[in-house]
């Protein structure tokens, strides 16, 4: 990702005001750390009911910088039925990922600029193409706190992504909110959905962070 962006804030230090979700339609948070097969620099949220699909909203001043339209191939769905990655800059130096949104706002899709086609697909020799270009916005977007970025699904396994990366490796998301969205994130930690007592979790740690972004 080489673009020339001039991002919302020059410090990220207080920036993270608004809690991302309505946390009443979210279970849970996994450390990807402690998942079976997942991806240590994610955490993953855990939709509370199955097919509903939930609000997104920005949690502090944010930039789009990467809109990624996946085939549905990429979470073993129909081909049709994709989802998107988004990446958003707080600062040069502090940046939000959420894998797996399935209905960006009006503003996003505008920026995306190619319509439905998507920019990673699988071809018919079963090989996964990044088409880079595609996933560089056309237009500038910022959001600002509690604005509306989209609603999601989810997986089929009705989760998705929440990456914060500092100085470009991830951290945990949670503890880079002002207080009490933190306080009210944090307790939504909780064990995978294999181990005993599935849910959350209270004191449960926020560890396994720190891979590159």
């Amino acid at each position: 990702m080489n673009l020339q962006v001039n991002p919302p804030l020059d410090s990220a230090e207080g920036a993270f005001t608004e809690s991302p979700f309505d946390l009443d339609t979210i279970r849970m948070f996994i450390n990807g750390s402690e998942g079976n097969g997942t991806d240590s620099r994610f955490s993953y949220v855990d939709i509370a009911n199955a097919g509903e699909s939930v609000p997104i909203y920005a949690p502090a001043p944010m930039l789009l910088v990467r809109t990624r339209l996946k085939d549905g191939a990429s979470v073993g769905a129909t081909r049709e039925a994709g989802d998107w990655d988004l990446t958003f800059l707080v600062s040069c130096t502090v940046q939000v990922r959420i894998n797996h949104v399935t209905e960006p706002v009006d503003q996003i899709l505008e920026a995306y600029g190619y319509g439905a086609e998507p920019g990673t697909y699988w071809n018919e020799a079963g090989e996964k193409v990044d088409n880079e270009a595609m996933m560089n916005p056309v237009a500038e977007v910022i959001f600002e706190p509690g604005d509306l970025i989209g609603f999601t699904s989810g997986t089929p396994n009705a989760n998705f992504d929440f990456v914060v990366g500092i100085n470009n490796n991830s951290v945990c998301p949670w503890e880079v909110f002002e207080e009490p969205v933190r306080t009210a994130l944090l307790a939504k930690l909780g064990p995978p959905p294999d181990r005993p007592s599935a849910g959350p979790v209270p004191g449960w740690p926020c560890t396994g962070y720190g891979k590159s972004m």
